[in-house]
């Protein structure tokens, strides 16, 4: 009876805990409903800042939306644009990625952002293909944004989901955020020296899969459950 009354009680712990995961950090937009992909493809011809290629920007004419690309202006900022950007020991992106944008944040400053708001309509599901320097210009940060520019949910990408290719060319992996409800108004990515391209996010609700985070919160919930439920029928013998 103790017993089932401690499981009990761990059992809201776990229950708690698992319910914080309704958003998910993925590794892959396989499962999106109708997605839509950005490439910035028309930007190909720029270089670094220059005239019409720094933000703000809508970059999502090429296919029917209007996804306003904003973010810290400067050569310490971000573009779309065309050109070698090197990431240390994950290689480096040139212009056969044709298109991507370029978060320079070599100097290690805060508060460096690329943001893309979705101005068509919210979203539930996005992400990028991307990379980043793993020692240099600090932690790449992905983040959700809501309607009124709250986050919704914000990851440490170099924490959570490391990128490592070694020397790679144009080399990088998918990372996004998928949602249970259609709230995501935009997409930021904060600090770090980041490289994106293919923008992908989908206005259909789908049914969210487990990935490595939400998996991992499920595996510490279900030991903190068994470790109290444990504790609490030795601490009664």
């Amino acid at each position: 009876m103790n017993m089932l009354r401690a499981f009990s009680g761990s059992a809201l712990i776990i229950a708690f805990w698992v319910g914080l995961s309704q958003a998910t950090l993925i590794t892959s937009s396989a499962g999106f409903q109708n997605p839509i992909v950005i490439d910035v493809s028309q930007y190909s011809g720029c270089s670094f800042g220059s005239q019409g290629c720094s933000p703000p920007l809508n970059v999502g004419g090429l296919v029917g939306e209007v996804v306003n690309f904003a973010g810290t202006p400067g050569f310490l900022g971000v573009s779309a644009y065309n050109a070698v950007f090197g990431l240390e020991s994950n290689g480096f992106w040139d212009n056969a990625r044709n298109g991507f944008v370029g978060i320079n944040n070599g100097q290690g400053a805060t508060g460096i952002f690329a943001r893309f708001t979705f101005a068509a309509g919210l979203v539930n599901a996005v992400g990028t293909f991307e990379n980043y320097s793993p020692t240099t210009g600090g932690s790449p940060i992905m983040r959700a944004l809501d309607s009124n520019g709250n986050v919704l949910e914000q990851y440490n990408l170099s924490l959570l989901a490391p990128i490592v290719t070694p020397n790679g060319l144009n080399q990088g992996a998918f990372r996004g955020i998928v949602r249970s409800t259609r709230d995501i108004a935009a997409l930021e990515f904060v600090d770090g020296f980041q490289v994106l391209d293919n923008l992908t996010f989908s206005h259909s609700l789908a049914a969210t899969v487990s990935e490595p985070s939400s998996l991992f919160l499920t595996f510490i919930g279900l030991a903190i459950l068994f470790f109290c439920a444990f504790k609490q029928s030795c601490s009664l013998n």
